[in-house]
C-alpha cells in the first residue's frame, strides 16, 4: 500500500465520520425542537420563562452591540487627535476638582467637537461643571463619565439623533451620580469659582 493511498483512505474514513456525526446531529435538533414546540403549546410556565429567557438575551446582545459601537466611536475621534485644552484644577464651593475642555468630553464619547457645540447650543447637555469668564465650559470627571454612559444607553435603544432622548438620559444619570454643574447660561462669579492652577 502506498503512502498516497493511506492518506485517500484515511480522508474517506474522515469524511464517513464526520457525515455519521453531522446526521446524528441533526436527528438530535429536530427530536429537541419538536419536544420543545410540543411544550411551548402546552404549558404556560414553560412559555413564559422561556419568553423571558428570549428577552434577556436581546436585551443583553443589544447592550454589547451599544458598548462596541460606542468605543468604535470613541477610537474614531481619539484618531482623529482633535485639539484639546490642558486640564485644569479649580476650587468649586471650597473643593478642587479637576476639570477638562468640551474637547476632552467630544472624545470621551466619541463625538467629534462640532457635535458638543450643538449640543450646547440645543441645550443637550444641561450644563457644566463650570463656565470660566471667556464662556468656556469645562467639566469634571464625574460629568464626562455620566455623559459617556447616556450616549451608550442612546445606542442601546437605537435612538442615535433623538437629542431629547438623549439630554432626558443625560439628565438622568447626573441626578443618578449626583453630579453638580451650573445650568447653561449661568457665568460663575469669580468669587465662587476661582482657577487654582492656570489660566483659562
Amino acid at each position: 500500500m502506498t503512502e498516497s493511498t493511506s492518506r485517500e483512505e484515511e480522508a474517506a474514513r474522515f469524511s464517513k465520520e464526520r457525515r455519521y456525526q453531522h446526521g446524528r446531529y441533526l436527528e438530535t435538533r429536530k427530536t429537541r425542537l419538536a419536544h420543545a414546540k410540543e411544550r411551548w403549546a402546552s404549558d404556560p410556565e414553560y412559555r413564559l420563562r422561556e419568553s423571558e429567557r428570549a428577552k434577556d438575551k436581546r436585551a443583553e446582545a443589544r447592550a454589547a452591540s451599544a458598548s462596541e459601537r460606542f468605543s468604535t466611536s470613541v477610537a474614531a475621534v481619539k484618531a482623529q487627535a482633535p485639539k484639546t485644552r490642558a486640564p485644569r484644577i479649580v476650587t468649586v464651593d471650597g473643593h478642587e476638582v479637576w476639570v477638562y475642555s468640551s474637547g476632552h468630553l467630544a472624545v470621551e464619547v466619541g463625538r467629534c467637537p462640532m457635535t458638543i457645540r450643538e449640543w450646547l447650543d440645543d441645550g443637550v447637555l444641561p450644563g457644566a461643571t463650570i463656565r470660566d469668564g471667556s464662556g468656556r465650559y469645562w467639566f469634571s470627571s464625574a460629568f464626562i463619565s455620566a455623559c459617556a454612559r447616556a450616549v451608550i444607553e442612546v445606542l442601546r435603544r437605537d435612538a442615535r439623533g433623538k437629542r431629547d432622548i438623549l439630554r432626558r438620559l443625560m439628565l438622568d444619570e447626573l441626578e443618578r451620580a449626583k453630579v453638580s454643574y451650573v445650568p447653561l447660561g449661568a457665568v460663575a462669579e469669580s468669587a465662587r469659582v476661582r482657577f487654582a492652577r492656570g489660566t483659562v
